[in-house]
């Protein structure tokens, strides 16, 4: 196990630099990475971190196409890398709405495309392409009458068939069946 610390440091851009440090069990300290990523991590309270297949990943801040980027750590060789972008058809003005969840061990991507519209993209094994999974439309679902759509995120998901949702606002979890709409 390790504790990872990334942060960032001020002043803001152009500037300021993202810092990263790691908790060394054996020493019992903290220690520096002096190989940091040279993009800003992008803060936000629905937008925590996710770990999947050995990796912890951060989405970053917009750059200067107005899209985030995501960046992933490489717990056992503590290298940085920038995963490819995600071609999604989001509206630039929607940027703020991603968050990122874990299934099966693999990183997905939830983008709000429109106003009632996410898609759901998993990065692929090989970590060079993402994949669009699924795309709900929250207007045709019970989901909007439950809580706020763009907070929605998947828990878990079993037979390609259900997902688990839960709402971090309101505490709701729900059953969403895939094939139906139905909840």
């Amino acid at each position: 196990y390790k504790l990872v610390w990334l942060y960032n440091s001020f002043p803001f851009p152009p500037n300021g630099v993202t810092t990263c440090e790691v908790f060394d069990f054996r020493a019992n300290a903290w220690r520096y990475l002096t190989c940091t990523p040279s993009y800003r991590i992008y803060g936000c309270i629905y937008c925590e971190p996710e770990s999947a297949n050995g990796s912890v990943y951060w989405f970053t801040e917009r750059n200067n196409n107005y899209k985030m980027d995501v960046i992933a750590f490489d717990i056992h060789t503590e290298k940085f890398r920038l995963l490819p972008k995600i071609h999604s058809s989001s509206d630039p003005d929607l940027n703020d709405h991603r968050s990122m969840c874990t299934l099966d061990d693999r990183l997905c991507i939830l983008i709000t495309t429109s106003i009632l519209d996410k898609e759901f993209w998993r990065l692929k094994s090989s970590e060079d392409m993402w994949e669009k999974i699924y795309t709900i439309n929250f207007l045709s679902t019970p989901l909007s009458w439950i809580g706020s759509e763009s907070y929605w995120r998947p828990v878990t998901m079993w037979k390609k068939k259900k997902m688990l949702l839960s709402h971090p606002c309101s505490g709701n979890l729900v059953i969403y069946n895939l094939q139906t709409g139905s909840v």
